[in-house]
C-alpha cells in the first residue's frame, strides 16, 4: 500500500536508509513509552532512522508513525489524514502551484510543537511529496520515482 511507503521513506525527505529492527533491538524505555501512549495498534513495524526509533502502525483505520529518541521521548508523530482534512490554505496552494496534479495521500506531522502537512501529489507517473505549514506555505518538496522512493 502506498501509504505505508509514505511513512517508511522518511518524514522530511532526507536520504536516510531505515533499518528494520526486531522487537529485541528496541530499548525497553522506548517500547514502554510506545505501549503506554498507543494502546490499540496493529501492524506494528519498527525501524531505526539515524538515532531515532520509528514505530509505524495502524490505529483504528488510520496509519501512523512515531519517532522516539533513545530515552523514549516522542520526537515526531505523523498521522494519515484525508485530503479533505488538509487546511484549505494547503489545498489552495497545491491547486495553484501544482495544477494538473491530484492529491493522492496526506498526513499531519507534529514535531516540537510545530504542525506541518505532507501531501503526495501525482500527475501520471510523476509523484512529488510536499510539506506545507498550516498557512499553505511550501516548506519542502521531493520527487518520487516509479517505485515510490524519493529522488530529491
Amino acid at each position: 500500500m502506498k501509504t505505508i511507503m509514505l511513512f517508511l521513506t522518511g518524514i522530511f525527505f532526507s536520504i536516510s536508509f531505515a533499518q528494520n529492527l526486531e522487537n529485541k533491538d528496541i530499548p525497553q524505555v522506548v517500547k514502554d513509552k510506545f505501549a503506554s501512549s498507543y494502546t490499540k495498534t496493529t501492524h506494528l513495524k519498527w525501524t531505526k532512522e539515524k538515532s531515532n526509533y520509528e514505530a509505524s502502525f495502524r490505529t483504528g483505520n488510520k496509519e501512523m508513525s512515531v519517532n522516539f529518541d533513545e530515552k523514549g521521548n516522542i520526537v515526531e508523530t505523523e498521522t494519515e489524514i484525508k485530503s479533505s482534512e488538509l487546511p484549505i490554505e494547503v489545498r489552495n496552494s497545491v491547486s495553484k502551484d501544482y495544477s494538473g496534479y491530484k492529491i493522492t495521500e496526506a498526513a499531519k506531522i507534529e514535531s516540537n510543537g510545530i504542525i506541518t502537512f505532507e501531501t503526495e501529489v501525482t500527475r501520471g507517473k510523476d509523484k512529488k511529496d510536499l510539506i506545507y505549514d498550516g498557512l499553505g506555505v511550501l516548506k519542502s518538496k521531493g520527487k518520487k520515482d516509479q517505485g515510490g522512493n524519493n529522488k530529491d
